[in-house]
């Protein structure tokens, strides 16, 4: 499974893993960080995941270096709460090593049972509690589900996407709309069919990478599939609400085959 998002948010990404780091992200957090963790760094230090576990809020997995998000800066909220601050803070803190979160909670490699292979847990600051996700960081990514990998609707022809919601528009009576490529860096047109289900379409070949400066966002000239496994798959077409049968149907009778 590829686990990580394309195109890749390019701030969120690290500079490349060397040796050092590695060296001096242990040294400083006082562990020895799982085979598996470093073991995606060599890939891409740290970034939005594509894959996700099943209920749980994480979208990212923080890397090694100088910027947010990084394993080695200490940003929970229960890691440094300021005199005064009514916060709960998780016993033993100081060795749950956060990786992910987003202020009211935080996914940590938990080393409060010894040094050997941590477990993966989930700190959640507005309920004071601590719980148990995965029994070791390798659990936690066989455990991860690419939602769209699995769900996802393929268009194998060669029509484009503007020509495609025309279609399908006029079958599903409804507009698509364009939501431009300001929140994942590709453009993606989006749609409430009348019964309420709604319709994303996009493509599967994107920018490898992006970036927003200002209200403008700039991506990289090389290119990469969000569905590397299928790479004649052309449009991605994604539902909710409906289980994707009426978008199905309608995509076989205008001659679409979708797996």
């Amino acid at each position: 499974m590829v686990l990580w998002s394309v195109p890749a948010y390019l701030p969120y990404v690290q500079p490349p893993l060397t040796g050092a780091a590695v060296a001096a992200a242990e040294e400083r957090l006082g562990v020895r960080l799982p085979a598996a963790y470093l073991a995606m760094l060599e890939v891409q230090n740290g970034g939005e995941l594509r894959a996700t576990w099943p209920g749980l809020p994480h979208r990212r997995l923080a890397g090694i270096g100088p910027h947010f998000p990084s394993i080695t800066r200490d940003d929970a909220w229960w890691r440094r709460p300021d005199d005064g601050d009514d916060i709960w803070v998780p016993d033993g803190a100081g060795r749950l090593v956060a990786f992910d979160g987003g202020g009211h909670w935080d996914l940590c490699l938990d080393y409060r049972g010894g040094d050997d292979e941590p477990e993966v847990v989930m700190v959640d600051v507005d309920g004071a509690s601590v719980t148990a996700v995965a029994k070791s960081f390798d659990a936690f990514l066989a455990g991860l589900v690419d939602e769209t990998e699995a769900s996802a609707l393929r268009i194998r022809s060669g029509i484009g996407l503007d020509d495609l919601a025309a279609l399908l528009g006029d079958e599903l009576d409804c507009a698509f709309v364009d939501q431009g490529d300001w929140a994942h860096g590709y453009r993606t047109l989006h749609a409430r069919l009348p019964g309420g289900a709604q319709v994303w379409l996009s493509e599967n070949r994107v920018p490898a990478g992006f970036h927003r400066e200002g209200r403008q966002v700039v991506v990289t000239t090389e290119t990469a599939l969000r569905l590397p496994a299928d790479p004649r798959c052309r449009i991605i077409v994604e539902t909710a609400d409906d289980d994707a049968g009426q978008t199905r149907s309608t995509l076989q009778h205008l001659g679409f085959g979708t797996p």
